[in-house]
Formats: C-alpha cells, sequence, structure tokens
C-alpha cells in the first residue's frame, strides 16, 4: 500500500527515499520498531556519500504508528553528537502519547462511529497497545486502556508530562461540542498497572511527547485531521515544539480521516491530495 506513495515522493522531489521495513508487535514489542527504524537513519548518515546523498539534507517522514517513530528518531538523532541533526521532519497524524484516550478528539470519532466503528474497533486499539507493550493480548490492559485508567490520578496531579497532555491545548473550536466532557479532576487510575508499564509510556521512543525538552529540534511539519481519533496527538506535539521555539507547520484538513494522505488508497480523495501538495512544498522549502 505504501510503495506508490514513497514512489511518488520520490518522483515529485527526485530524492532517494529509504522505506524501513521495522519489525512489528505482537512477535516483536517496543523498543524494537524504534529500534530498527533509528539503526536504519543512523547508518544511512554515516554511509551517505556511498549513495551520493549530502548528509545534512536528510529528513525523515512517516504517518500515523510512521510519524510516531520519525518524531522519536528524530529526537534521538538530534541526541547523537556524532551525527548531523535531520534537516526537517514530517509528521503525518502521529501518535504522541497513551496517557489518556479521552482527548477532544477521541470522544468526537466514538460519538460519530461508535466503539466499534471506524477504521478499527475501540477494543482492537487497546490490543495494539496490549501488543506492543507486552508482545501478547493482555485483558487487564485492554480493559484499562478502553476505561482510559493507564494513568494513575497521582500522576495527574504530581507528573512532570501531564501538563504535556491537557486538554486546554486543544483549539476551543475543537472543544464546542455537545459530546464533549472535559476529563474529570479526581479520575483514578489501575496504580498496579501504572508500576508495571509507566515507564513505557513515559518512554519518548514510543511516546515522543513525552521528552522533555524540544529545543533545536528540526523544524516540523505536521499534519492533523477532522475525523481522526489521533488529532490531538498532533495538536499537542505542535504545543510543545512551539513552547520550545522549534519551527513548525501545522495544516489541519476539515474533513479528512485518518489515512487520507496521499495514493495509498484504491481511491483518490481531493483533501488527500491537498495534503500530499502541502507535504511537498515543505520539504521543498527546507531543503
Amino acid at each position: 500500500m505504501w510503495d506508490s506513495l514513497i514512489r511518488r515522493i520520490a518522483e515529485e522531489l527526485d530524492i532517494l527515499v529509504v522505506s524501513v521495513d521495522y519489525r512489528l508487535a505482537p512477535e516483536h514489542v517496543h523498543p524494537a520498531a524504534f529500534d530498527d527504524c533509528y539503526a536504519v537513519t543512523k547508518w544511512i548518515l554515516e554511509n551517505a556519500v556511498g549513495f551520493g546523498i549530502d548528509r545534512t539534507r536528510v529528513g525523515i517522514s512517516g504517518d500515523s504508528a510512521g510519524g510516531t517513530l520519525a518524531a522519536a528518531v528524530a529526537q534521538y538523532i538530534h541526541d547523537d553528537n556524532t551525527l548531523p541533526d535531520l534537516k526537517y521532519q514530517a509528521l503525518i497524524y502521529p501518535v504522541s502519547q497513551l496517557l489518556d484516550i479521552e482527548t477532544p478528539a477521541q470522544q468526537k470519532y466514538r460519538r460519530h462511529f461508535g466503539e466499534n466503528g471506524g477504521m478499527i474497533t475501540w477494543w482492537e486499539a487497546a490490543a495494539l497497545v496490549s501488543w506492543y507493550v507486552l508482545g501478547k493480548s493482555d485483558e487487564e490492559v485492554i480493559t484499562t486502556f478502553m476505561e482510559n485508567t493507564q494513568t494513575p490520578s497521582q500522576f495527574w496531579q504530581e507528573g512532570v508530562q501531564a501538563k504535556f497532555v491537557n486538554h486546554t491545548l486543544v483549539p476551543e473550536e475543537f472543544t464546542m461540542d455537545a459530546y464533549y466532557s472535559p476529563l474529570p479532576t479526581n479520575r483514578e487510575g489501575n496504580v498496579k498497572l501504572w508500576s508495571d508499564i509507566g515507564s513505557t509510556l513515559l518512554d519518548p521512543r514510543l511516546c515522543p511527547l513525552m521528552r522533555l525538552n524540544m529545543s533545536n529540534l528540526p523544524p516540523a511539519f505536521v499534519a492533523t485531521c477532522e475525523f481522526d481519533a489521533m488529532r490531538d496527538n498532533g495538536i499537542y506535539y505542535v504545543k510543545r515544539l512551539e513552547q520550545d521555539d522549534v519551527a513548525v507547520v501545522w495544516k489541519h484538513y476539515e474533513g479528512g480521516f485518518h489515512g487520507v494522505f496521499g495514493p495509498s488508497w484504491p481511491f483518490t480523495f481531493k483533501i488527500g491530495e491537498q495534503m500530499f501538495a502541502d507535504y511537498i512544498q515543505f520539504i521543498k522549502s527546507h531543503w
């Protein structure tokens, strides 16, 4: 599905595009996917001359989970003093955090499509987290995430990263719908489960929003869509980058949905084509 999109990017920009076939859960748990993407990016930068690549003009990109991995790899490449910084990071509806899955966007998505509608069901989404973190379907993890009780109240009150996941960061026009309900301030959480997987949920390799300092990261393009449960994950990341003075181009697509980007479907969507054009323009402006 992604081969046609990757080829189109290469042809539009007349550049070399490297696509990483990273290991997948549940057979390979976190941080296997990150490790693969980081290793490939590092190897390309270290061996750029052999491919005729200017290693000071290498960018990174991805959509959905790929956007998450692209953001995380950009952070860790930045921290490696033996490597040049990446030229840009282009993130298409990334998943940036797992502390709260009752964001305004997720409430809207469930209202429109129900727990069993949309691209995947609510149960399947929770199961993906369980596979990625534990390598198996764990009913406690799945139930906890479906109830949004994975993060204990003490963390919401005292955790350093808690302020990065706040509904007030979402533009007001996105929280004015009748279905939206602010999260209760006294919400309890699964303390036992948090003791087991909390450190993983705070790992920037899995949830790049959890990084404490975004300063001097590569310029970013972030795309979000109206009908996407992950919309606010992208918004949160935009806000964090802006707070630390990282240049960001944020494009929000009304009527768009998760998976609309580029020619990766057997159909062509005008919104997807506009997103593709904006994406290409961003990259051209950051060569």
